[in-house]
Parts: C-alpha cells; structure tokens; sequence
C-alpha cells in the first residue's frame, strides 16, 4: 500500500514538473511573440519617421528652390531697361547713352546688329542704375537723336524672355501709349521744355 502511494506521487511530481515545463514553454513563446510585435512595431515606427523625415527634407528643399527663384526674379526685375526704337542707322552707343544721360544714369546701352553683316538693325537698349532714371526716360519718347524721332517703351533686361514677361510688357506698354494719348504721361511730343514730369509708375 506504501508502495503504490509513493508510486502515485512520483506520477504527480513528474505531471506537475511537465505541466511547469509546458507553462514555461508557453511563457517564453508569448514572451518571444511579444518582443516580435514590438520590434515589428520598431520598424514601423522607424520607416514613418523615414517618411517624416524624407517629407521634411524634401519640403526643406521645395521652400530652399522657391526661395533661390524669388531672388533670381527679384534680381530680374531690378533691371531697369528701355526699348529705344527708329535709332538712325549710324547711331553709336556712345551716342545713344550721351542722349539718355538728360534722364539718369547709364550703365549699359545696346545696339542690336544684323547676324551676317553687322548693320545695325534699327533699335537699341538703354539701362538705367535705378528706377528713377528709369522712368524719366520715358519722357524721352519722341525726341530727336540723329536727325530721327526715337521711340522710347518698357521691356525687360535679359535675351531670352518667358511668355508671362512678354505679356506684362506689352501690357504696360499698353497702358503707356493711352496715357501718352491722353496726355497723362510726358513723352507724346518729346520731351518737356519745363524739365521731366514726376509721374507714377505704370504696373
């Protein structure tokens, strides 16, 4: 009788070890399961922050571009040039700043020329170091340089031109010629025999 007791305890020693055994295994693989899903979790978050980052760096850069054009346009806008057209074939640059010296500053005048021979096609540009000189220029409109009456408009610094310059151009010229019209702006007969008039700028 003694015997089959210690029998039957050593059977429930040995289940209760297996069980513990069992609970230990189960505990470790939730335990494994867990540090599966928060290292999972980890790269989630690592690759949002990735993303984040990349979202950032690439806004960073967008705002650096529009900031970098601004300043190329600003820079181009704070061109003050004038388009001076029915220039007399032997007009010289020298010429041409000298008359428009009468209105501000000079600092470049250009006479375009024919690619193959040369001649002078006819029309020029003078720029001006501020905007003053820039506009007092325009009164200029229909004096006389080498026995010609020249004309005198707005264009832009710079070769080659967007379609948006181009159309704001021609838009203040637009402008300009109906108030040359109406006698708002100095320029429709050449200039004033009173000195420049102060005028606003036409936008």
């Amino acid at each position: 009788m003694d015997d089959d007791d210690d029998v039957s305890e050593e059977e429930e020693s040995a289940d209760d070890e297996k069980k513990a055994q069992m609970m230990k295994r189960k505990v470790e693989m939730m335990r494994k399961k867990v540090q599966g899903v928060e290292k999972q979790n980890k790269k989630v978050v690592e690759v949002k922050n990735q993303k984040v980052d990349l979202k950032n760096k690439n806004k960073n850069q967008l705002v650096k571009n529009v900031e970098v054009e601004h300043k190329k346009n600003s820079e181009k806008k704070s061109r003050y040039v004038l388009f001076v057209g029915n220039l007399g074939y032997s007009t010289t640059k020298d010429e041409l700043a000298a008359h428009f010296e009468k209105a501000g500053n000079v600092v470049d005048v250009r006479i375009p020329t024919e690619k193959d021979t040369y001649k002078p096609r006819g029309f020029g540009y003078v720029e001006f170091a501020d905007e003053a000189g820039h506009q007092r220029g325009l009164d200029l409109n229909g004096s006389q340089l080498s026995n010609r009456t020249i004309k005198v408009e707005y264009t832009q610094g710079g070769n080659k031109k967007s379609e948006n310059q181009k159309s704001e151009i021609k838009s203040q010229n637009f402008k300009l010629h109906a108030m040359r019209k109406q006698g708002k702006f100095g320029g429709n007969r050449g200039p004033f025999e009173g000195g420049f008039k102060e005028k606003a700028k036409i936008e």
